[in-house]
């Protein structure tokens, strides 16, 4: 409060060994002001916004091991931004990196495109050239199929025979959760028989990444007679010749992608020359690479 008498600070710590870029999401402090602007330690305004009681931005350039203050300074003031970042409730989401497009009735990705390097990264779904609404929905990305194995004693280690194939494809419903200056989120609902997913497809204005969030009541059920049931996701790239790379303890691996089950512990890379594509997850061991296919 030396610093201004009608702020509050606001502290952020990097406990990481390297410069840092990342977003900050903290429950509203109890002493906030009911209107104020928030200034880096150079008096610089920061973009914000308020979602569900907590105030969401992006803390940049925070020194190893290091922190960097923030403050909460009494009365409005609205930072000037060139950056572009946009969501419609057809499903198209914008940022000043990527365009995305999200088919709102089942809930697949569509387009995916690279603004600045100017390239598509998904393979092209529509059936009609220049006209994505009318799209293969196999060839479609973010698409989830559930799997379901042939019968036999080893399905809880060993991926037997896969008899049916089914695109979760149906009772989709799409909506805005957030939008604002920081990030905007696309929320998508899906049902399957008894089994029920929600997931969160999020754009930031200042971070290179696309965000995932799935929660998923998996009420699917197998047996001796029927089978297993397995759910994966699908992301189809756009690539030529492309390398997969997995992670592995203390290191990294490339392996052929021939479509094989494959270990990786939070990440895998699929790449050509010139561009790359990273999928990363928190929770998931199982991999797939096939050509330009790849899936979790």
């Amino acid at each position: 409060e030396g610093k201004n008498k009608k702020a509050l600070p606001l502290i952020v710590f990097n406990q990481l060994g390297w410069l840092r870029d990342y977003l900050v999401a903290i429950e509203m402090p109890q002493k906030a002001f009911s209107s104020f602007h928030l200034i880096d330690q150079k008096d610089n305004l920061v973009p914000f916004q308020i979602e569900q009681k907590k105030l969401v931005f992006m803390a940049d350039k925070v020194p190893a091991f290091g922190y960097k203050t923030y403050w909460m300074v009494e009365g409005k003031k609205t930072p000037f931004s060139e950056a572009k970042l946009s969501i419609n409730k057809e499903g198209k989401m914008e940022s000043t990196d990527y365009l995305l497009q999200v088919e709102p009735s089942t809930g697949v990705i569509t387009r995916l495109y690279d603004k600045k390097m100017q390239k598509e990264i998904f393979r092209p779904s529509s059936l009609m050239e220049g006209n994505p609404d009318t799209y293969v929905i196999d060839k479609a990305s973010n698409l989830l199929r559930l799997f379901k194995e042939t019968p036999h004693s080893m399905s809880g280690w060993v991926i037997g025979n896969i008899e049916k194939v089914v695109n979760l494809s149906n009772g989709c419903q799409i909506k805005i959760e957030e939008k604002g200056p920081v990030r905007v989120i696309l929320g998508i609902n899906r049902s399957f028989n008894e089994s029920r997913i929600k997931q969160k497809i999020i754009l930031y204005r200042d971070l290179e990444r696309i965000d995932f969030f799935t929660k998923i009541d998996w009420q699917e059920r197998g047996s001796h007679k029927e089978g297993i049931p397995m759910l994966r996701v699908f992301f189809h790239l756009n690539f030529s010749s492309p390398e997969a790379t997995f992670e592995i303890p203390f290191g990294w691996i490339k392996r052929p992608a021939l479509g094989e089950e494959m270990p990786a512990l939070r990440w895998i890379d699929v790449s050509q020359i010139d561009y790359g594509v990273s999928l990363i997850n928190d929770c998931k061991y199982g991999h797939q690479v096939q050509g330009n296919s790849m899936s979790l």
